[in-house]
Formats: C-alpha cells, structure tokens, sequence
C-alpha cells in the first residue's frame, strides 16, 4: 500500500544512501534484521555501540537473521489448514503431514525458523553469516543516559572522523566495500568475574579508564593524536577502508635532510574545534570534498571539518626510514 501511494504520489526520496546511518547495539534481530539488511543493500551504513571492551568489529544485527520464525501453536494451525485442503488420496504429499506433535515431549514454548534469509546470488543463509558494522563505538558516561549526546557521537564518527571509530573496527563491512576483511577469528573471552574462595565472593576486573572522556568516542587504549596509522592507496586509487579517502599528500620522510615526497594515501577524516584537533595534522576539506559530507550537525561549537596528513613519513609511505620513536 505504501508503495503504492508513493508511486502514485510521484514520491522523490528525502534523502539518499550516503546520508543515513543506522545506529545499533547489536540486540537486532527479526523485523530489525530485515529492516538493516534492506537498507544496508542499499548502501546505507551502520554504527554499532557497545560490545567487549577490547578493539574489533561488531556485528549490527547479532541476533537471528532468518526471515520468518513459527511458534509451536502456528504450526498447529498451519498444518490443520494443510490438511484441509487435502481433498485427494491418502497417498499426496499433504498426507505425510502428522495428525498430531509428540504427546509426550512437554514445552513451554518453541520456535523454529522456517524461512531464511539468503541474498542474491549467494547460497548461505545470513544467519549463518557474520556481518559486520561499518564502524563500532564504545558507550560512555557521557552518552550512556544522553541520546543526544549518543547520536552526536554516531554522526561524527560516521560522517566527520572516520578516526572515532573503535580501532580495528572498519574495513569488514560488506556495505559499499567489493573487498571487505575476513571477519575476525572467534576467541575465547575471559571471565571478567572471579570468585574469592576465602570470602565466597565473586571479584569484579575493573577495565581500563577511558584517558580523555570528554570526546566521547575515545577507545579503552586512548587512540588519538599521533597514533594514526597511514596506509598507500591501492594501484586503482582506492582504500580498503571505505571510510578513508585517497589523496595525494605530501610526505615528510625523516632524516638530518628532510625530503618530501607525493605519494597517494588513504587519509582518515578529522575535526577541528576550540579543543584542538583529533589528528596532529589536521588540514580543511577542500570545496569538492565537502560535497559528500554532511556538516549540518549541532555540535554546540564551531567545529571545521578536514582530512588528517601524515605530519612525518615511514617506510610504508615510502621513505627509506622510519621517524625514531620519540619524534612519532
């Protein structure tokens, strides 16, 4: 019906893929997985909060991603409306129905999935599949209690700073990725609950404090300015990492005489604001690139949005040395 109406209504969509993002904490499942999975396919992405505090990828929807779940008492209806409509022999297929479920297994409840979800041209069910979010942020104090203050934090790692995102976070999203990363391999988590066998009482692992939670987006190893790592574009002026933008940038290599050198990098997105800068060398989009990003946020204050420069080269920019690990 919707549909329907919006054909006849001449309907022109409000905003396009690149412009919507969907926020998630994981708990995704049912109508959730088909409602993500249908837009994702249309290239919009997902930002995923929460999850173990260590680095990695999340997946948006974890729950079951089959298409259609049945309760016991369905099925019971289903098959007594099959059986009705059998008005052949005994020996068709609506015959191998069963008169009735096992009498002597006892439930409170059961459901099954009875239809799966499988994209186009794939054979896998997606609930057999991992699917990744294009990026993963940790919930903090500041944005726990505060929605607001959540969704800022998604638009600005998802649209500003690619760099906000949890480190090692991008990159195994099949959303506008032709060559995503291999999902991660399973590990074991360690309980972060022991049990004190003098008092009887479980002891609770304090994980490592946040070093600047005023930011809201910073991980458990306090990622920021100078630790970001630079990679070249690929031959065909691309980056794995589809949130990273290859540009041609000057190289400074290190040494008592300094070189520069053009190479073409994958460079992370930045912001500038009254605070500093989340990246040491943090220079303005340019008019072409401020196209694709949308600046209309409210930040609470003047923030400029920009790409982040390697300040000093290494050896896999292209330089014959790396910087001695006192000047990084």
């Amino acid at each position: 019906m919707y549909l329907a109406d919006a054909i006849k209504s001449n309907y022109t969509r409000v905003w396009n893929p690149d412009q919507i993002v969907l926020l998630t904490d994981g708990l995704c499942a049912s109508a959730c997985a088909l409602f993500v999975e249908m837009m994702t396919r249309a290239g919009v992405r997902t930002v995923v909060a929460g999850g173990r505090p260590t680095a990695g990828p999340m997946q948006a929807a974890s729950g079951t991603r089959g298409a259609a779940s049945y309760d016991a008492d369905s099925l019971d209806e289903t098959m007594d409306y099959a059986k009705s409509l059998d008005t052949y022999s005994k020996a068709s297929s609506i015959a191998t129905i069963p008169e009735e479920r096992d009498s002597g297994m006892f439930f409170s409840y059961l459901g099954v999935n009875l239809r799966d979800q499988v994209r186009e041209k794939e054979t896998t069910p997606l609930q057999f599949e991992y699917e990744a979010a294009d990026c993963r942020i940790y919930y903090t104090m500041k944005n726990l209690y505060n929605m607001t203050q959540l969704w800022h934090d998604v638009s600005a790692a998802a649209f500003v700073d690619s760099s906000l995102c949890i480190q090692g976070s991008t990159g195994f999203s099949t959303t506008n990725n032709t060559n995503p990363s291999p999902p991660p391999k399973p590990l074991a988590q360690e309980p972060t609950l022991e049990l004190d066998f003098s008092t009887g009482n479980a002891v609770v692992e304090q994980a490592e404090l946040d070093s600047n939670p005023d930011d809201g987006l910073r991980d458990t190893e306090g990622r920021g300015k100078g630790k970001v790592k630079f990679t070249l574009c690929s031959p065909t002026g691309t980056c794995k990492d589809p949130l990273l933008t290859c540009r041609e940038a000057p190289v400074p290599c290190p040494g008592e005489v300094r070189s520069t050198l053009k190479r073409s990098v994958c460079l992370p997105r930045c912001q500038i604001s009254a605070r500093g800068s989340t990246c040491g060398t943090c220079q303005p989009l340019s008019q072409r690139d401020a196209k694709v990003v949308n600046q209309k946020f409210s930040f609470g204050e003047k923030v400029s949005v920009g790409l982040c420069f390697p300040a000093i080269g290494t050896k896999a920019l292209g330089c014959p040395n790396d910087a001695p690990r006192s000047s990084i």
